[in-house]
């Protein structure tokens, strides 16, 4: 009995659904169908089969209601669902039953966050649910998505550096470290962040956009020239930069025939835009039903 039960975990732990399922003491013997259904379970889930998940997984539950972690699966197939409301009760009774489980935490965080009358609750469950996170940008980078949603920036920073020293080529992080940076006033960090993912996505106008930006809010006008006509070799068509990069010419005293040279590049740019706009209009007339 105990060896098919470590059989059955080994599977689990394989598949990296369920890390916390565990037979529970004191079971009766019968449980060893439901401790299958749930290694059925997970499988349903890794294949986006959520209605027979949810089905197997009510049955599980009812038979060895003190399992954690079929309470976790089942929170989580109703969540992927669209089922927040739900999920909820069932992610309380997973972390009731295993209260450092992180990934039950972590869901349960989630599921609390658009509840306005659980904020407090919500903040306080992710701040000590970090420590048990510590390691996996997984669940690190969910709980600092969350903390950012309910107006945290300053307890997701720290979450977020530790992602990036987990993965530091993580370029949708350094966008964040960036944008968390600014709101708190951390401008070389802002900065850094930025000067990294222009290396790493370097056919993406915005991080050189962004640090131009930034550089002309510290005064650093002769280096914004340069991030913006940097941004502006990925995407010539950007008229939000064409037109900063004007304004800072012109406010720099740069030469007569620089400042015509992209006179002439906006009128050319916005022309563009206004033809391609028009034969958007036409395109949507000429579609039947539209």
């Amino acid at each position: 009995m105990k060896r098919k039960r470590l059989q059955i975990l080994g599977i689990l732990i394989g598949l990296g659904l369920a890390s916390g399922i565990k037979a529970q003491a004191g079971e009766e013997p019968e449980t060893q169908g439901p401790y299958t259904d749930l290694v059925k379970a997970s499988q349903l889930l890794t294949g986006k089969r959520l209605k027979e998940a949810e089905s197997l997984l009510m049955t599980v539950v009812a038979r060895i209601p003190k399992n954690s972690s079929a309470w976790f699966l089942l929170a989580n197939c109703l969540s992927l669902e669209g089922k927040k409301e739900e999920a909820l009760p069932y992610a309380e009774k997973a972390v009731k039953l295993d209260p450092q489980h992180a990934e039950s935490r972590v869901l349960l965080v989630e599921l609390l966050q658009p509840l306005a009358k659980q904020r407090k609750r919500c903040f306080d469950l992710a701040r000590s649910t970090a420590k048990l996170c510590k390691g996996n940008p997984l669940l690190l980078g969910r709980l600092a998505r969350v903390l950012l949603t309910i107006h945290q920036p300053s307890e997701a920073k720290p979450l977020i550096e530790e992602v990036l020293s987990l993965q530091p080529k993580n370029t949708d992080f350094l966008s964040l470290l960036a944008q968390v940076s600014l709101s708190l006033h951390k401008y070389k960090a802002a900065e850094k962040a930025y000067a990294k993912l222009i290396k790493l996505r370097p056919l993406d106008p915005w991080p050189a956009e962004s640090r131009a930006n930034l550089l002309v809010m510290l005064g650093r006008k002769k280096e914004a020239v340069e991030s913006y006509k940097q941004s502006l070799k990925i995407r010539p068509s950007n008229l939000h930069a064409r037109h900063r990069l004007l304004a800072l010419l012109k406010e720099m005293g740069a030469s007569q025939a620089e400042i015509h040279a992209q006179k002439l590049y906006l009128k050319y740019y916005k022309e563009v835009a206004r033809v391609r706009k028009e034969l958007e209009k036409k395109r949507k007339v000429a579609k039947p039903g539209k």
